[in-house]
């Protein structure tokens, strides 16, 4: 009878995650064994190189919950109208809030993994932060920045919202919020501490309302 693994896969993989995130891509693989109390060998009989251990450790979810949100948020947005007679502006405001909270969830969690990929030193086949499209595969961050466009765009077809360029917004959108979680990873947000929560109704209350005033002087 073969001998039980005393580790599992994702045991060494959690283990990796955790060294690359603390040390950065330079990070060695004897790091990783100590860390995870295994031999160097160990990991070597489990992942072919390195990069292969890195792609794994580092990889990036589809972010299918926020994706959800934004494929759907027009029709929720028709839906509501259609059934209350709330004001646009409102619905607007709760249904884009909660649109981005799910992105600031999912940004919060993969941009620690982004900054560590992006220094990667050694040769790597690809990215581990890819999302198939058609014959190509893209970043998230694209992947999202595309279908948050398409999403206002087909919100300005609808009249939800003005005349604008909707990719021009989709990037202040996702922008917005990849700030936040760059926020929260670098500590700004400990020094300056504002709720998600907050933070998001405030931001769009401004794309809602706009913030010029009713002055020229």
């Amino acid at each position: 009878m073969a001998r039980p693994k005393s580790i599992t896969d994702e045991e060494i993989l959690k283990a990796a995650r955790e060294t690359f995130l603390e040390r950065g891509a330079q990070a060695t693989t004897a790091e990783i064994a100590d860390h995870a109390g295994i031999s160097e060998g160990t990991i070597y009989s489990r992942f072919e190189t390195k990069g292969a251990l890195f792609r794994q450790a580092m990889d990036i979810p589809y972010p299918s919950e926020w994706i959800d949100l934004v494929d759907d948020l027009p029709e929720r947005v028709e839906r509501t109208l259609e059934e209350t007679d709330r004001p646009l502006t409102d619905i607007l405001q709760e249904n884009l809030q909660e649109l981005g909270l799910a992105m600031t969830e999912f940004f919060v969690e993969i941009a620690p993994k982004m900054h560590t990929v992006m220094e990667v030193p050694f040769d790597i086949d690809d990215l581990p932060m890819t999302i198939g499209e058609g014959d190509v595969s893209v970043p998230p961050p694209v992947h999202g920045l595309k279908v948050t466009t398409q999403m206002f765009h087909r919100m300005r077809q609808r009249g939800y919202i003005r005349q604008c360029d909707p990719e021009i917004l989709a990037r202040n959108f996702v922008g917005v919020v990849y700030h936040f979680a760059f926020s929260e990873m670098t500590g700004i947000n400990d020094y300056l501490p504002m709720p998600r929560e907050t933070y998001m109704r405030g931001f769009v209350h401004q794309i809602i309302h706009g913030v010029a005033g009713t002055s020229d002087s």
